[in-house]
């Protein structure tokens, strides 16, 4: 066989396998507001991005931008699958799980302490300065940065499905 033919059969195979690994796809985005009930609680926004997958594909969500170009966070995020727990936090969907859930927030406390005299975690810490990789086509909402397989990739998540308030007792 010839050098020629041999490069052509091995982009096509190159073509061919990387088109293998599988594919990924948002099928759902939601947020929720909450309010804690007792007073001084706080409250919050929660965010859901339900997401299925080739059973033969890793994801790695590797941050997540939650606000527009030019303020917002990176909040602390979860993947959630079917076979763990709930509780588990992780930022990987492995193969063999075919959806999945990626789980962030925003949590605002109601007071600087809690009754007890704790200091409460700081749950979003905003930033002035957005990450210079932001997509051109994003102007709010979600950025998911992660990898399908090897491959880096990025989701902008403009809309989402508002669910009615959490007003807890």
């Amino acid at each position: 066989m010839s050098e020629m033919k041999r490069i052509i059969y091995l982009g096509i195979l190159a073509l061919w396998m990387s088109g293998c690994v599988g594919s990924a796809t948002i099928e759902k985005t939601t947020s929720q507001v909450w309010h804690g009930g007792a007073a001084g609680s706080g409250g919050g926004k929660n965010y859901k991005v339900y997401v299925s997958k080739s059973k033969s594909l890793a994801v790695v969500i590797d941050k997540v931008w939650v606000g527009d170009r030019e303020k917002g966070w990176l909040p602390d995020y979860r993947v959630v699958y079917p076979d763990l727990a709930n509780g588990l936090r992780n930022h990987a969907a492995p193969e063999g799980v075919t959806t999945f859930t990626l789980e962030f927030a925003e949590v605002y406390p109601g007071q600087p302490n809690n009754p007890r005299g704790e200091i409460r975690p700081v749950m979003v810490k905003p930033f002035d300065q957005p990450p210079t990789d932001l997509p051109s086509s994003f102007d709010k909402g979600a950025v998911i940065y992660l990898h399908l397989a090897s491959k880096a990739t990025v989701w902008v998540v403009s809309e989402m499905e508002i669910l009615e308030p959490l007003n807890y007792p």
